[in-house]
Formats: C-alpha cells, sequence, structure tokens
C-alpha cells in the first residue's frame, strides 16, 4: 500500500501551545455534588417529567402524522373509485346510444314492412277505424231497486264503463302491438343466428 508523500520543512518554527492550568473546584460545585437526597430526588423527578412530556409529544405527533397519511390513501383510493365509475358510465352511456340506434334501425317502417312480407303478412284490403270520441253515450240500464236509491250512481257507472272500455281497447290495442314487434325482432334474431 502506498503512502502519500509528505513535506517536511525545517524552516517553519514548532507551533508552540498554550499551556493548560487546572482549576481548583469551586464550593458552589462541592455543595452540588454533596447535596441531600431530597435534591437529587427533585431533580431526577422533574428530569422524569421531562421525559415523558417529550414522549407525550413525540406519540401525538406520530399519531396525527400516521392519521394525515391514512386519510391521503383514503383520498387516492376515492379518486381511483370515482375515476373507475366515470369510465362505466361512460361505457354505459355508448351501449344505450348503440341500443337507440339500433332501436331506431329495427323500428324503421321499410324493414318492419319487409320483414312482414317474408314470414307471409300482406297489407289489409280495407282498414277499419274505431272512433271512440264521437260514439253516443250508451244508455242507462233500466230503473231497478237499486237505482232507485241512487240515481247518480247509475250515471257514473255508465260514464266509467265507456271509459273502461276505450281503456280495455287501448290496452288491447297495445298489447298487439308489442306481440307483432317481439315477433318481428324475434324473427330478425332468428335469422341472425342462421
Amino acid at each position: 500500500m502506498a503512502v502519500a508523500a509528505r513535506r517536511i520543512d525545517d524552516a517553519l518554527p514548532a507551533r508552540v501551545l498554550p499551556r493548560l492550568r487546572i482549576v481548583p473546584p469551586s464550593s458552589a460545585r462541592k455543595k452540588t455534588r454533596s447535596s441531600s437526597p431530597a435534591v437529587r430526588a427533585a431533580a431526577a423527578s422533574a428530569a422524569y417529567d421531562a421525559f415523558v412530556a417529550v414522549c407525550i409529544v413525540s406519540c401525538v405527533l406520530a399519531l396525527a402524522a400516521a392519521g394525515r397519511v391514512w386519510l391521503s390513501a383514503e383520498a387516492a383510493e376515492a379518486s381511483i373509485a370515482s375515476s373507475r365509475l366515470r369510465q362505466e358510465i361512460k361505457v354505459a352511456r355508448f351501449e344505450g346510444d348503440m341500443l337507440e340506434v339500433q332501436e331506431s334501425r329495427l323500428g324503421a317502417p321499410g324493414r318492419i314492412e319487409k320483414n312482414a312480407r317474408a314470414i307471409g303478412m300482406e297489407r289489409p284490403r280495407t282498414v277499419c277505424y274505431i272512433d271512440l270520441r264521437g260514439a253516443p253515450a250508451p244508455k242507462a240500464p233500466a230503473p231497478g231497486p237499486d237505482s232507485a236509491k241512487s240515481p247518480e250512481s247509475g250515471r257514473q257507472s255508465v260514464a266509467s264503463h265507456s271509459t273502461g272500455l276505450g281503456a280495455l281497447i287501448d290496452s288491447a290495442v297495445g298489447v298487439a302491438a308489442g306481440e307483432a314487434r317481439v315477433l318481428l325482432v324475434g324473427d330478425v334474431g332468428l335469422q341472425a343466428t342462421r
């Protein structure tokens, strides 16, 4: 192993260090060292109290720091979950839009007519309409033993009967239209799988 080269210069005078002087112990130091056990116990108690205070402050600061880290982790987790939900919402909206486009394409009158002809359906030769708005109100039932007691109830039942008849016809037409739509879409679904 090589040692670094040193330059020795004899021309410089050697440094002179100051002489150290021994100081005799003062009388106050002697009194402290030889103090009573009560004074020493009080000093030890004060030091113990200071140590406990420092430990408590350190624990409080450590808990505060741990709480801050925990809150930061929870905020980051909530942010990740929020961005995931935003992405799922975008995907669901896109799927909804695609379903609306598909529904409008499947519900086009020309396509429905084409599929109806493919399964053997034809346009009707005559069309019949039921006009419930201009129809005369049905006559009240013949007076019976119940109608003599309350003539108003007979009128209400006739009115509700005509309203109920219209509602019944409307619901029947709605059911028929729904079944026709299911049949057409179902047929298209079967053609797509073939």
